[in-house]
């Protein structure tokens, strides 16, 4: 059976320079001082799309890379609507990560999508984005005031 359901995601960082307006650049290297947004595109399509009447659930996560915990962004899934009518139907939805809610480390973004029935049934439809992967690092830490020799052991 083709899939349904096909997931692809990015992250965006937002910036604001000044007083002047947001600038929207994608990256995958977020400080943890400054808000940052995740948009998650994905389409139904095939014959089953006419049908769909329900909702999407979608679930954000930062896999850890190093030794800090798996990170659950959203808390409560985020619902959106389906849109029955003849398919492709294609969907789109943003998720803000509010500053210092993500600890500086590498992680890798994880979004789950998961269909609903209308009266909350859950449906053996899902769909899932695996990557990019993220570095978040705190800017506000200062480097080091000097770096060991090359080849020394020092720590």
């Amino acid at each position: 059976m083709p899939n349904v359901l096909e997931v692809k995601s990015t992250i965006v960082a937002l910036e604001s320079i000044g007083r002047g307006p947001t600038i929207i650049t994608p990256t995958n290297i977020i400080p943890t001082n400054k808000d940052s947004l995740i948009k998650v595109e994905w389409q139904v399509s095939g014959p089953l799309a006419t049908t769909f009447r329900g909702f999407f659930h979608l679930m954000f996560y930062l896999e850890s890379l190093g030794p800090d915990p798996t990170l659950e962004l959203t808390k409560d899934a985020l619902t959106v609507p389906a849109r029955p009518g003849p398919g492709p139907a294609s969907y789109q939805q943003e998720f803000k990560i509010a500053a210092d809610t993500v600890p500086a480390g590498t992680y890798m973004l994880n979004v789950t999508i998961t269909f609903f029935s209308e009266g909350g049934e859950a449906m053996p439809i899902a769909g899932f984005a695996e990557g990019p992967i993220l570095q978040f690092y705190d800017e506000r830490i200062a480097p080091p005031t000097s770096w060991p020799e090359p080849g020394s052991t020092e720590e």
